[in-house]
């Protein structure tokens, strides 16, 4: 058939039908329905073992000052730990032209890693896991964020 959209889904009720109707075709054609995901199940990632499904995605906070993570990245992330439970990090800068917006944390000094120690630890302490993820923001980032006046950000390839 022919593609379509999410303005002609929302514009026009009954092709949102149809188009549901060939979605619950296309699943009992392909079994999926004796399949059930239940949120609070337990599963695994990799080698860490998981109480349910719920992960806090990457939500970018800018409260590092100087790149250091504080005590409000301390609270946030203990607040949102549950026993069981995955947390992914803001986006962790792996150097000092990474940043691509102002008080993101790095984890590129011994300061900055000593304050990732406590948020880790005090997420370890009400039973969750934790993942960094690191960044470099590259070419996205603008040189007022780079460790030195006029120093372009680095790339993969001088092409834009």
């Amino acid at each position: 058939g022919v593609p379509v959209s999410d303005a002609d889904l929302i514009l026009n009720p009954q092709l949102a039908m149809e188009d549901a109707e060939k979605e619950r075709e296309y699943i009992g054609n392909n079994k999926l329905t004796n399949t059930k995901l239940d949120l609070f199940s337990p599963c695994e990632v990799g080698r860490f073992k998981l109480s349910h499904r719920v992960v806090l995605a990457p939500l970018t906070r800018c409260r590092a000052w100087n790149g250091i993570p504080n005590e409000a990245l301390v609270k946030y992330y203990t607040q949102r730990s549950t026993p069981g439970g995955l947390l992914i990090s803001e986006a962790a800068c792996i150097s000092d032209t990474a940043a691509g917006m102002p008080h993101c944390p790095g984890i590129y000094t011994d300061q900055q890693v000593e304050a990732w120690k406590k948020v880790v630890n005090s997420v370890h302490a009400k039973g969750s896991i934790i993942f960094c993820q690191l960044w470099h923001a590259g070419r996205a980032s603008h040189q007022v964020y780079q460790a030195g006046a006029g120093r372009a950000p680095i790339s993969s390839t001088n092409k834009p």
